[in-house]
């Protein structure tokens, strides 16, 4: 009996101490399990959060997703605007251009023309200037030719003239004395004076006198005509 009771005792502490044990397992598991909720509720409010800024960044991803893609589509539109603009202008510059070309092709066309005519035109005019000088000198050099002619005659003409004068003058001086001479002898020829022979003497000395100087003067007038000659 008492052993019995001593087994049911044992049982008994056994059965207590493995309900204390039971006991901390469980508030153990208890303290694990809220400790688990805890640290999920704090990993959901974390996820939450998390899930929410993830919402909040995919949002704001989204409406800068379509800020730049209304940008893109606005740059591409703007682009094809610029793009026709673009190709509208070049084909006005080019028509201008071509335009342009063709009036300034026209302009040089009508300077070269112009200028074609102003070189014939010049030309002309200094050739007929050249062919009126020409002429001018010729006209004055033949005038002058005739006037240096003339002259030359002239002094030809009054050297002759005064050489004439002279030789006439130194004739009729030694006709007067040959008259004079004749006179006497006439009056006495078999009487002949010394007077006379004196008289004989100096003019045969005159007439030497008159043949030497004619020569001087013809020698003279020999060297001035070559001298002008050279000149020319």
């Amino acid at each position: 009996m008492e052993t019995t009771l001593k087994q049911v005792e044992e049982s008994k502490k056994e059965l207590a101490e493995e309900n204390r044990s039971l006991e901390m397992d469980v508030t153990l598991n208890v303290w694990l399990v809220k400790q688990f909720e805890k640290d999920m509720e704090v990993q959901r409010e974390e996820f939450s959060k998390e899930h929410q800024s993830w919402e909040t960044k995919a949002s704001s991803m989204e409406t800068e997703i379509k800020e730049v893609t209304q940008e893109k589509e606005d740059l591409a539109r703007t682009l094809q605007s610029q793009a026709t603009e673009l190709k509208d202008i070049q084909a006005h510059l080019h028509q201008a251009e071509d335009e342009s070309n063709l009036s300034w092709e026209t302009k040089v066309q009508q300077l070269e023309e112009e200028m074609k005519e102003q070189k014939e035109k010049c030309s002309k005019d200094l050739s007929e200037t050249h062919q009126s000088w020409e002429t001018t000198v010729h006209v004055m050099e033949t005038r002058l030719k005739e006037a240096k002619e003339e002259r030359d005659d002239l002094a030809q003409t009054r050297l002759s003239w005064e050489t004439k004068e002279m030789k006439m003058e130194d004739e009729k001086t030694l006709l007067e004395d040959l008259c004079l001479h004749m006179k006497n002898k006439s009056r006495g020829f078999f009487a002949r004076s010394r007077a006379t022979e004196e008289r004989d003497v100096v003019l045969q000395k005159m007439l030497r006198k008159m043949q030497e100087k004619e020569m001087r003067k013809k020698a003279k007038g020999e060297k001035e005509e070559k001298e002008e000659a050279g000149h020319q």
